[in-house]
């Protein structure tokens, strides 16, 4: 272990944090969304002669709403969240402490595990921000420890159109669900 370990680890749970949070938002945005579509949907059909495959449809709709608010329910995103933030904060008071040294003491490996204890690990998405970033940040590029490849930025882009693309599926699904249901 060494300090640039730690820096690499708090910059990765700096991006995991976020992660967690961004998870947080948008699912209570897209629950809110497809509640809104759900009762927008039953009033405009309030009263009208139905088909018994679209009051199905709609009965599955409901379902899914229920199911999915249980599912983010459960991955618990904000407190996640903030054992990474308090673990990045501890990182941070650690790298301050050895950044001139030569060589971790036992106390700061010790130290080290212990804040990586505190909460779950990265993910590698995370860890290929905290690259990728830090490499779009600095202008000195021999500065980083790790070098950062055409296929880094390639799949740092790939998961930024794909999480666009995931954001706006979830968002036009209801509208197309209640437009083609009337």
């Amino acid at each position: 272990m060494d300090k640039d370990g730690i820096w690499w680890t708090r910059k990765s749970w700096i991006n995991a944090e976020r992660r967690l949070l961004r998870y947080a938002t948008w699912s209570n945005i897209s629950l809110f969304w497809y509640s809104l579509c759900s009762v927008f949907a039953s009033v405009l059909l309030l009263g009208e002669e139905q088909v018994v495959v679209i009051s199905k449809v709609f009965i599955c709709f409901s379902v899914f709403i229920f199911c999915a608010s249980l599912f983010t329910s459960l991955g618990r995103y904000t407190d996640r969240a903030m054992k990474f933030k308090r673990g990045y904060i501890e990182l941070q008071k650690l790298y301050l402490e050895v950044k001139d040294k030569t060589k971790l003491s036992n106390d700061d490996a010790a130290r080290y595990g212990q804040v990586l204890d505190s909460c779950e690990n990265f993910t590698w998405v995370d860890f290929l921000n905290a690259k990728v970033e830090a490499r779009n940040n600095t202008k000195d590029y021999s500065s980083l420890t790790l070098k950062v490849g055409k296929r880094d930025f390639f799949l740092y882009y790939l998961l930024k159109l794909f999480n666009f693309l995931a954001i706006t599926l979830v968002l036009v699904a209801p509208a197309i669900i209640i437009y083609i249901s009337i």
